[in-house]
Order: structure tokens, then C-alpha cells, then sequence
């Protein structure tokens, strides 16, 4: 399977909503939120080097997705959150999550003072932690 990871933009709306909303109610037990309580009605972030999210593209559309915010406050801005990531089981087994934190990673190193990436995860998905470990060398920090 090809995969592309791009910015998703304002155009990308439907097709990201359509892959959020599959996930958090045909794949609910790997999410905190539940359909109820998402009120996020398009792509949760404001599309600037510090509020983004990137789409994994196959020949079959879009098929996965992480969105990252960087904190505003001064005192802790060199901290980002990585958060609402989701590869569709169709695509699962075919690198897309690793590839869509591994430019995570890539693009956190670029940006200046950005120092930490902050992924809550579910226990039972520790092999997502052990993938940050080993993308950061087992360095605590990302620069």
C-alpha cells in the first residue's frame, strides 16, 4: 500500500469528518470520547505551523489522521499535544500510524522551541508509546 501524509486543509472537512466519526463510533473501544460528546464539527485545528493535522492518503482516500496543538501559554510553549488519531482497520498493518507520527516527529524537530510531544494513549496500547521511544532514540525530549 502507497501512503501519502499531507496537511489536511479546510477543503478536507468531509472526508476527515467521515473518517472521525467511523472511528469513534465503529471503533469506540479505542477512543475516551464518545459520538455524544464530540462536538467538533470539522477539523479541530486552526491549519498553522503550531495547529495542524496530516492525513494518510492511499488509493482508497483518506485513511488516517493525527491533529497536533501546540500550547499558547508562554511558559510552556515549547510543549505539543498530539491528539485524535485514527488509521482505519482497513489500512491497519500497513505502516500508516508510523508513518503519521514519524512526520509528526519530523516536523516537531523543525519548529523552533518546540522541545516535547505529549500522545495520551490507552493502556492497552502501550506499543504506541514504545513507538515515541524509539522514534526519539529514548530521548525525553524531541530536539
Amino acid at each position: 500500500m502507497t501512503i501519502t501524509i499531507q496537511y489536511l486543509e479546510k477543503s478536507d472537512n468531509e472526508s476527515y469528518r467521515s473518517l472521525w466519526i467511523y472511528g469513534i463510533t465503529e471503533q469506540a473501544m479505542f477512543f475516551r470520547i464518545s459520538p455524544e460528546d464530540d462536538l467538533t464539527t470539522g477539523i479541530p485545528t486552526r491549519f498553522t505551523p503550531d495547529s495542524f493535522t496530516l492525513g494518510a492518503y492511499s488509493q482508497a482516500g483518506l485513511v488516517g489522521i493525527v491533529s497536533v496543538e501546540r500550547d499558547a501559554k508562554i511558559k510552556v510553549n515549547h510543549k505539543a499535544l498530539v491528539f485524535r488519531m485514527f488509521v482505519h482497520p482497513d489500512a491497519a498493518g500497513c505502516g500508516v500510524g508510523r508513518a503519521l507520527l514519524e512526520r509528526v516527529i519530523t516536523i516537531a524537530k523543525s519548529t523552533e522551541n518546540l522541545r516535547y510531544l505529549y500522545l495520551t494513549v490507552l493502556y492497552s496500547f502501550r506499543l504506541i508509546s514504545r513507538f515515541l521511544f524509539w522514534a526519539t532514540s529514548g530521548r525525553t525530549s524531541i530536539s
